[in-house]
């Protein structure tokens, strides 16, 4: 029996769920949900990732990565910035690797290639949108919301000269604040989505979808959205973190 609507939308947050993770400052007096961030591997070497601007823009306050069972303190001093492309990641340790493991995280592997036998395929973008997060300070903790985005991808000219993109190192898909259509493209109706502030630093994905199974690429990580007229999210490519990755591997 094919899924409906909301078991594929529930099937898709349940799978990004294990590899992105929200990030929480903490200033002494206020602590707030200001980012996303994703765990991938490639090779042998596995990473926590998310823009640069989410920790730049943090200040002094205290970061931690939160998951269902504990918060997790970032160590600024081993996160690599490239404040260029507006990406910063940090290697993992075994130690991490093996708890985020036990809490039911998983690094998502980017080196996949892309499949050619599949029934349809969607673009997502999957992120914590700040709208959804809030802190309980009764009860001390954060309730968090994993969001999907479903969109088309942009090839005009004006919508990358108007979000300063670039062809090599950037991808971008259409969205509505408002409404995201549903994965479907038989159906017609449209789902709510919050505004996006909070999505960068998440994972925007092609979803290869077969009947029984869908399998996950990782397209880009997502750094900055528009909401003015041209109403894009926009994400690094894959091929550009790799290299970005490789190129800090090298100068060690």
């Amino acid at each position: 029996m094919e899924k409906n609507n909301s078991e594929f939308g529930k099937e898709l947050l349940d799978n990004m769920s294990t590899s992105i993770l929200p990030i929480v400052s903490d200033s002494g007096s206020k602590m707030e949900m200001i980012g996303s961030s994703i765990l991938l591997s490639t090779g042998q070497k596995s990473y926590i990732v998310t823009a640069a601007h989410v920790l730049g823009d943090s200040g002094h306050t205290k970061l931690h990565l939160l998951t269902e069972e504990k918060s997790i303190r970032i160590r600024c001093s081993l996160i690599h910035f490239d404040n260029q492309l507006d990406i910063a990641f940090s290697e993992l340790n075994d130690e991490l690797i093996t708890f985020l493991k036990k809490t039911g995280k998983n690094c998502f592997p980017i080196d996949i290639e892309e499949p050619n036998d599949f029934d349809k395929k969607c673009l997502c973008a999957f992120g914590y949108p700040s709208s959804k997060c809030h802190y309980d300070s009764v009860r001390k903790k954060f309730e968090i919301c994993l969001m999907e985005y479903f969109g088309e991808e942009v090839t005009q000219n004006i919508k990358f000269d108007k979000s300063d993109s670039l062809f090599d190192k950037h991808l971008l898909i259409n969205f509505d604040k408002r409404r995201t259509k549903k994965p479907e493209k038989e159906c017609k109706g449209y789902r709510p989505a919050p505004n996006p502030y909070g999505l960068s630093g998440g994972g925007l994905f092609k979803v290869y979808i077969y009947k029984d199974h869908q399998l996950f690429l990782l397209k880009g990580i997502l750094i900055e959205w528009h909401k003015k007229d041209i109403k894009v999210i926009k994400a690094l490519k894959t091929d550009a973190l790799k290299e970005v990755i490789s190129n800090f591997q090298f100068t060690g």
